[in-house]
């Protein structure tokens, strides 16, 4: 049977050579099978289990050979959009030879996804990450980075693509974080789909004492009061579904939950943030619109975006509300650990656009200087067996004190996480009373031991404070 050779290119990619059989159809080849001839490696770091499975799934679908690790015959190297140059060669751990000799174009996954949408193999050049091998040999800190001093002396873990650490130790009575700043609430939207129920009330209850938790004022270590009835979590077994088995859809929605919380438009914030509850909670993945707009709480707009994500694995409004210039400059800043939406948008009114600009010109108080020491620390999430040890280190100074103290590791350590952005220590007594003036005493000596570093909340000797934040790392050589 006669062959003819085709030459395929792609901007920024490597010819490809295919055979293609003149006896079958190139038009329903080239439609039913973009990726023909391609080898494609996602990189899940960013993206989600959920999300890559998606992309590897469709990838497979459109002829393409999908790649567990990076190899120099790969064609596209897929990342997560807010992927950047420094955290890829640390992930990949890639050397410059390796990555040059071969041919791979390293895109963010928006291109994936257009290209499934169109279905077509579209141009890359607006899609493409820079690679720049310089970053590597360079000892001053490029823009947004935290320099290599500053990365010695944290007390955090690098980032791995297994998870994220953020070892931020919190030892008290409550176990609820203050927010980082007061936000104020925006007005209603009808994207928001937002009903208001009995929760709203709870939670924002909740926000307030937390925010007061960062003054001299005492909290209740318990309260007589019966709780009202609602959703609270305290009153969910940690037995029950701890699987988000639409972690592929909350992960989008919860990007624009975020970008609206930085523009202070609390209201769509709310009705993504009872969305997303909704979704973890739903004992079925959702697959259809129908499924998505008969849960409580999801009205026909978000059930749009909904069907759109499970349809593509991507989210047009995504792009539309997260890609400006300003939107990534304000995500940037709101996750600087005591800087609010109102905060970052002073900052970018001032003109600053990055963490060094921050560094430099801002003025900024004590708790924000620690959250911007330890930026990319913070945003890390620790494994549960870290976070397991931390607790245990707590209980362990605690009952040097009083053997009989009572100490419970809570948040999302006891809900059965794999991996945890904090840790929440709960300090009791089954007296009721005898826990009583213990904070300051153990803080001093967890201070002494150089198990904490840094005081995110100040707590005086005679002070009635009953919550503590900060800043820690685990005893032992190159321990974070």
């Amino acid at each position: 049977m006669e062959k003819k050779r085709v030459l395929e290119k792609v901007q920024g990619c490597p010819l490809k050579r295919r055979k293609i059989d003149q006896s079958s159809s190139p038009d329903k080849e080239q439609t039913d099978k973009i990726f023909s001839g391609y080898q494609v490696f996602v990189l899940s770091a960013g993206l989600g289990k959920a999300r890559t499975d998606i992309f590897n799934k469709q990838l497979s679908k459109q002829g393409a050979e999908v790649c567990q690790r990076y190899n120099q015959r790969v064609s596209f190297v897929i990342v997560d959009e807010k992927m950047t140059s420094e955290r890829f060669l640390k992930i990949t751990n890639i050397s410059q030879d390796d990555f040059t000799s071969g041919n791979a174009v390293v895109v963010k996954a928006n291109w994936l996804s257009t290209c499934l949408s169109e279905e077509k193999v579209i141009n890359t050049s607006e899609f493409e990450l820079f690679i720049d091998f310089r970053i590597k040999d360079n000892e001053k800190p490029g823009k947004g980075t935290v320099n290599d001093t500053e990365a010695k002396e944290t007390t955090k873990k690098t980032f791995s693509e297994v998870g994220e650490t953020k070892n931020v130790a919190k030892v008290g009575a409550r176990t609820k974080s203050p927010k980082k700043t007061k936000e104020e609430v925006g007005y209603d939207s009808d994207d928001s789909n937002y009903v208001p129920s009995d929760e709203d009330g709870g939670e924002a209850e909740m926000e307030e004492a937390g925010e007061r938790s960062t003054s001299n004022q005492s909290t209740p270590t318990t309260s007589p009061t019966k709780l009202p009835r609602g959703n609270w979590v305290c009153a969910k077994p940690s037995t029950s579904q701890s699987v988000n088995l639409n972690e592929h859809i909350t992960e989008k929605l919860e990007v624009l939950m975020n970008a609206y919380k930085n523009t202070k438009d609390q209201w769509r914030a709310l009705g993504y943030r009872k969305a997303i509850g909704a979704l973890k909670s739903h004992p079925r993945a959702v697959t259809t619109w129908e499924e998505a707009s008969a849960i409580p709480g999801i009205g026909s707009r978000l059930a749009d975006k909904i069907a759109e994500i499970v349809q593509s694995g991507h989210l047009r409004k995504i792009d539309h509300i997260c890609q400006g210039e300003e939107a990534k400059i304000l995500d940037l800043f709101n996750n600087i650990w005591g800087v609010g939406p109102t905060v970052a948008q002073g900052f970018v009114q001032l003109g600053y656009k990055t963490l060094e600009d921050v560094r430099t010109k801002a003025k900024l108080n004590k708790q924000q200087q620690i959250g911007l020491s330890h930026y990319y620390d913070f945003l890390d999430r620790m494994p549960r067996d870290e976070a397991a040890e931390i607790g245990k280190l707590v209980e362990d100074a605690t009952k040097e004190f009083n053997p009989n103290f009572v100490c419970t590791t809570c948040g999302s350590f006891r809900r059965g996480k794999k991996t945890c952005g904090d840790v929440d220590v709960l300090i009791s007594h089954l007296d009721g009373h005898s826990h009583k003036g213990i904070l300051f005493k153990l803080l001093e000596k967890l201070h002494s031991t150089g198990f904490l570093t840094d005081d995110l909340i100040k707590v005086e000797e005679r002070g009635e404070q009953k919550k503590y934040m900060g800043v820690c790392r685990l005893p032992g050589e190159n321990r974070k």
